[in-house]
């Protein structure tokens, strides 16, 4: 039998206070950033942003460094 994986408890805990996560996709990465702050100031705290956006790996060091207490990140492939 396969175990399912162990999550980070505090991860665990802020996706059940927080469900919601935005999954964002642009023309390129550095669209971004403005969405970004939008989403932190109103409440919105688990972002993804998806690697079909031409520059993400690129640009994702500033990205993750953009809000870096105030959001969870993630990056991930999104299939159309």
């Amino acid at each position: 039998m396969i175990s399912p994986p162990s999550f980070n408890s505090e991860l665990s805990a802020r996706v059940r206070e927080h469900p919601l996560i935005a999954v964002l996709r642009a023309e390129e990465a550095a669209l971004y950033r403005d969405v970004i702050d939008v989403l932190v100031n109103n409440g919105i705290d688990s972002i993804e942003r998806t690697l079909s956006t031409p520059g993400t790996l690129e640009k994702l060091p500033a990205l993750l460094g953009q809000r870096p207490m105030a959001a969870s990140s993630g990056s991930g492939r999104s299939f159309k």
